[in-house]
Parts: C-alpha cells; structure tokens; sequence
C-alpha cells in the first residue's frame, strides 16, 4: 500500500515535511496550482525534485468562481484549465479529483433536467 497527503501549493516546505513524514507521494489543489504565480508554481516544482517525491494527484479541479451552471464562462474556463493542465503534466499528476462543490452546484431553483444536459 501507498499512501499520500495533501500539501500547499503555496508552501513548498509542505513538501519536504510530507518526504520526512515517509509519504510516497503528495497531492496538491488544482486550483491553486493553476492560479499560482510562476514563481509559487517553480518553488512547488522545485521542492518536488529537490525531496525526490512526486504530486501524483491533485483536488479542487475548479474553483467556485468558475460555475459549470449559471455564469459559466467558457473561455475563462479554458483558460485555467489549460494553465492547470500544463501545469498538472509537468508535475506528473495522474489523477484530478473533480470534487469542486462550489462550482457544481446547482443554482436554486435550477430545472435539473436542463443542467444535466450541460
């Protein structure tokens, strides 16, 4: 068996702790990995190499400013999920959680038949 724990994205020193925990890899949040400066994303990589340890999946596939229902912006959507995804492939995650309540769920009052055909 393998385990694996969350880390920041924001705090590559997370990464160095989950390696001296004895972790075989680590997960990160998907939207903060997309949204993250490049300097934030290079240390993240960085700590990654420098530990010997990979980010092999990652949760939070879409923040709650990205609705999949009323307000969805197709081209903002594209645009995070093409940084993320680079950024996801780089690192070598295998595995994305959608998870994402805020930005599933369903607006009140919503005709659930007319959602799901989204």
């Amino acid at each position: 068996m393998r385990y694996g724990v969350c880390v920041n994205v924001k705090d590559p020193a997370t990464v160095a702790t989950a390696k001296q925990a004895g972790f075989d890899f680590v997960e990160c949040d998907f939207t903060k990995l997309a949204d993250a400066s490049d300097d934030v994303f290079g240390s993240f990589a960085d700590a990654l190499e420098e530990n010997g340890i990979r980010c092999e999946t990652a949760n939070c596939f879409l923040p709650g400013r990205l609705p999949l229902f009323d307000g969805h912006d197709a081209p903002e959507t594209a645009d995070f999920l093409k940084r993320g995804f680079a950024r996801a492939g780089r690192l070598g995650v295998g595995i994305i959680v959608f998870g994402s309540g805020g930005a599933r769920n369903l607006p009140e009052n919503a005709d659930f038949s007319a959602c799901y055909q989204r």
